[in-house]
């Protein structure tokens, strides 16, 4: 069962191109979600009640079923706008500041390695890339583009 808690949502210009393009560090793009229009951003808990922790594919698998996940390019127009005061209405809203990471699993790249990433935020404004093998706590949030923008 799905935490009912519903947080403010955030509306992003588009953006076409990465900023972090890790196919220059050898990495492959595996999936992908384009930033089109300006798109409404929305938090959602992909933990069930009584749960505090997901791994890898059962976390990519549960945000997915939930609907549209947004991806890199939302992750890197939201990341490049925090905090700059001509920007207010691209701020991370004051209630998604409780959680650690917000992630953006609409985009999945693989390093040489094999090792699965996705996109994520450090709620301080940090971008990096995640890896899925350690998994989603409670402390988190996974991003996805709202429903009827």
């Amino acid at each position: 069962m799905q935490k009912p808690f519903k947080y403010p949502t955030v509306q992003l210009p588009p953006l076409t191109n990465f900023v972090y393009d890790k196919t220059l560090d050898g990495w492959e793009l595996i999936e992908d979600v384009p930033l089109v229009g300006n798109e409404r951003l929305e938090i959602i808990d992909v933990t069930e009640i009584g749960e505090n922790f997901l791994v890898g594919d059962e976390f990519l698998g549960r945000a997915k079923k939930i609907g549209r996940c947004a991806g890199q390019r939302h992750a890197e127009q939201l990341s490049t706008h925090i905090g700059v005061p001509e920007n207010w209405e691209l701020r991370i809203p004051a209630s998604w500041g409780g959680f650690h990471l917000l992630f953006f699993p609409g985009t999945v790249w693989k390093e040489k390695d094999g090792s699965l990433y996705i996109p994520s935020i450090h709620i301080s404004g940090g971008f990096e890339f995640s890896y899925l093998g350690f998994g989603y706590s409670d402390n988190c949030r996974t991003v996805h583009v709202k429903k009827n923008a």
